[in-house]
C-alpha cells in the first residue's frame, strides 16, 4: 500500500480523468487479399493519447513517423507489400491538413509519408 500514489495528487487525477488515453490516430489495413487458398484482410490500429499528440511540437511529423513505423511493422510481419496497404486517419487529423486516407498503391500518397 505504501507504493500506491496519492489519489489526490493533481497529476494522478489528471491522468485518470483522461478520456482520450487510447485515441485512434489512424487505422492501417489491406484490401481483401486472396492467395488462392484463403481470403482475408489485415488490420491494425495506432492508438496514442490525444492530449500528448496535441502537445507535441510537430504533430504532422510525429504522425508521419508513426505511420511509417506501423507500415514497416505490418509489411514485415505479414509479408504483404507496401502497395497493398491503406492508412485511414482519424477525422480529427483534418485540423492538421492530414489527408483522410493514404492509398499506398499511388506514388503521390507514398511520397506524402516521406
Amino acid at each position: 500500500m505504501a507504493n500506491e500514489p496519492n489519489l489526490n495528487e493533481d497529476f494522478v487525477e489528471f491522468n485518470r480523468a483522461q478520456s482520450d488515453q487510447e485515441f485512434t490516430l489512424f487505422k492501417i489495413y489491406t484490401r481483401a487479399l486472396n492467395n488462392g487458398k484463403e481470403a482475408g484482410q489485415f488490420m491494425m490500429d495506432c492508438t496514442y493519447p490525444l492530449y500528448l499528440f496535441e502537445a507535441f511540437p510537430d504533430q504532422v511529423g510525429l504522425l508521419k513517423y508513426m505511420a511509417r513505423t506501423y507500415l514497416l511493422h505490418c509489411k514485415n510481419t505479414t509479408g504483404v507489400p507496401f502497395e497493398q496497404w491503406v492508412i485511414e486517419f482519424s477525422p480529427v487529423m483534418e485540423r492538421y491538413n492530414i489527408p483522410s486516407h493514404l492509398f499506398l498503391d499511388t506514388a503521390r500518397d507514398r511520397a506524402w509519408l516521406l
